[in-house]
């Protein structure tokens, strides 16, 4: 009973850090809610918009061709179902791509508290990770996207391992390995997390 009770106030908590991230975030980078489309925000629509069937990702590359550049069908997926629900509204591509920003940087709370087991070095550590300024043109770009995408899914899977290693639970295990090839189905550098876990 008690132990339940102790993870419902982590739970909690943890909304809480979320929560105040999610607002640092928007305080941070509210003037991007503005920036509307950039150079390649347009080929990536062109693509979408020429795919019916999201599936297809899977055999393509990023820009939907067989020659070349980066293999990342989750993140054409994640695009092609922002463009059904939002069509050329960019805000709402820049209010998606702030509130996975603030996803990753709680990402980071989370590794870092689990490693360090000191709420304020994990809440300072996400909060440094969202002032740096080189995040700027991940978050006023939308065709940077599978960057954060890619970060978010590196970074859990790397928390959960750490969840496996301490508590031995399988099932952290199958998150971390969940979470690691949708990082790598993103971005393709992600195939560092199974080398970080062997």
């Amino acid at each position: 009973m008690i132990e339940k009770s102790v993870r419902l106030i982590q739970i909690h908590k943890h909304w809480f850090v979320f929560a105040g991230l999610l607002l640092v975030t928007f305080l941070l980078y509210w003037p991007t809610l503005h920036v509307g489309f950039l150079s390649d925000d347009f080929d990536m629509l062109t693509i979408t918009i020429a795919q019916h069937n999201p599936f297809h990702f899977f055999l393509t590359n990023l820009i939907g061709t067989q020659i070349g550049s980066s293999y990342g069908p989750v993140y054409n997926i994640f695009f092609w179902i922002e463009y059904h629900l939002f069509g050329l509204h960019a805000i709402f591509y820049h209010v998606i791509e702030l509130f996975v920003a603030s996803l990753v940087a709680l990402c980071v709370f989370l590794l870092v508290r689990e490693i360090t087991n000191r709420d304020i070095i994990a809440i300072a550590s996400a909060f440094l990770f969202l002032v740096l300024p080189n995040h700027t043109s991940a978050m006023a770009w939308v065709a940077v996207l599978p960057h954060v995408l890619a970060s978010l899914f590196f970074l859990y899977a790397l928390y959960s391992y750490v969840r496996y290693v301490l508590t031995l639970q399988r099932s952290w295990f199958v998150v971390a390995t969940v979470a690691g090839v949708l990082a790598l189905l993103v971005k393709e550098i992600a195939v560092t997390i199974f080398l970080l876990f062997a």
